[in-house]
Formats: C-alpha cells, structure tokens, sequence
C-alpha cells in the first residue's frame, strides 16, 4: 500500500470513529453540577463557587457546536441538557463532534462534580467526553469515559 493509500485508509478509519463517537454522544442526558476555579482558596483551601448548573432556567449559559441538537428535557422531575439528535457540526481536527461547554468560564485549579445518566441502551461504544482547558475549536482537553 503506497502513502496516499495509506492516508485515505487512515482518514475512513478516522471519519467511521467519529460516526460512531457522533452516535455515542446521542445517548447521553447531562445534568451538571460543577464546582470550579480558585486561584485564592478559602480558609480550609477549598474553592469557591464558581458556576453551578441545574437547567431549571434552560441552557443559556452554554455554547453547542451544534445547538439545534441539544436540548433541557425534564427527567424525574430534573432538568437535564440532552443531546437529540445528530450533528452538523464538522471540527477542523479529529475531535468529538457534539461539544456543550460553559460560555465566559475561565479558570486553573478546579474540582468539577457531575451528574450523568445514560439513556440509551448499553454497547461497548457507549461514551462520554468532559471538556476543559478550552482555547478554541482546535485547542483543548477532554476526558473520554466510555464502557470498554
């Protein structure tokens, strides 16, 4: 197999991950509680608060790569962010497509405490991805929890 070959094979295995993380992203509901930043930590050395979410007044507060998939739903009696449906969205690098992040939420040290629940049913692709240190559409972090 000569280089071209190899590149294209390489980009369908990247664009058949990406489908299938795409896919994954579909089944989760988020609800978040997150404590975060403190350059200047209290008496005990604990932050403070520094955003904290429950979607009891909608997801004006986040940014979607693709907002018209996401939506707060109501789940035994808690609001939740919920991703509906599939994206549009198409990254500039490999990366997750399905992306809701804090707007104007910078900060260092922080302690993150979230609630999620799957909704679908359960497969080996089944997983989800936790942002941070955010710069722009092609810089940043993220922890990917998945099943396997």
């Amino acid at each position: 197999m000569d280089t071209m070959d190899t590149q294209n094979a390489r980009c369908a295995e990247g664009s058949e991950i990406m489908r299938v993380l795409h896919a994954c992203f579909a089944i989760w509901t988020l609800s978040l509680c997150c404590s975060a930043v403190a350059e200047d930590k209290g008496a005990k050395g604990e932050l403070p608060m520094a955003f904290e979410e429950d979607f009891e007044k909608g997801s004006s507060h986040w940014e979607m790569t693709d907002e018209k998939v996401w939506r707060v739903v109501e789940d035994e009696g808690d609001a939740s962010l919920a991703l509906t449906g599939s994206s549009d969205y198409t990254p500039p690098v490999r990366s997750p497509l399905n992306i809701a992040r804090v707007k104007d939420l910078d900060v260092t040290d922080f302690v993150a405490d979230f609630q999620v629940k799957q909704t679908g049913r359960e497969y080996g692709h089944r997983d989800l991805c936790f942002f941070f240190g955010y710069q722009d559409a092609s810089h940043f972090y993220y922890a990917h929890l998945a099943t396997k």
